[in-house]
């Protein structure tokens, strides 16, 4: 059996088959990226990158702990810990625009509104960013993980 197909037809198949495709990645893998590159950010802003970090996407939410490695809050300044949760706090909104875009970049949708929050004595920061767009979570073809996708 001898098929023909015109080179127009192929070239059609070939457009529609592999260039309108979109690389959905796994709820697991935005997550890591997300940690990685505020990890990168830590590193480079405070010259020393956090003890641990882990970041929870849920509906139109990103949450993102971060235990820190502080030098200035330790055991001898426990007095004036409200003042430096003061200065940590103030010193991440003024990075507020890169904080958003390098996550925005990851997520490739808009952040609506950041929160922080900063507690010295218990050397932990949290991170919040609402999107404008709902992400979306569809089983996977392996029915192993889930698939985010922005609206």
């Amino acid at each position: 059996m001898l098929i023909v197909i015109s080179h127009q037809a192929i070239n059609d198949w070939l457009s529609n088959r592999f260039f309108n495709v979109i690389i959905m990645k796994t709820l697991g893998q935005i997550e890591e990226e997300i940690s990685a590159a505020l990890t990168e950010f830590e590193k480079n802003f405070w010259a020393k990158g956090p003890r641990l970090i882990k970041t929870i996407i849920a509906d139109d939410c990103i949450i993102v702990y971060i235990n820190i490695n502080n030098s200035l809050a330790n055991e001898n300044m426990q007095d004036d810990s409200r003042m430096l949760d003061g200065l940590y706090r103030n010193a991440i909104l003024s990075q507020k625009n890169n904080i958003c875009a390098s996550v925005e970049q990851i997520i490739k949708a808009q952040i609506a509104e950041f929160f922080c929050d900063v507690d010295c004595s218990a050397k932990a920061k949290v991170y919040v960013f609402k999107m404008k767009e709902k992400f979306v979570f569809r089983q996977a073809a392996n029915n192993h993980s889930k698939v985010a996708v922005a609206l």
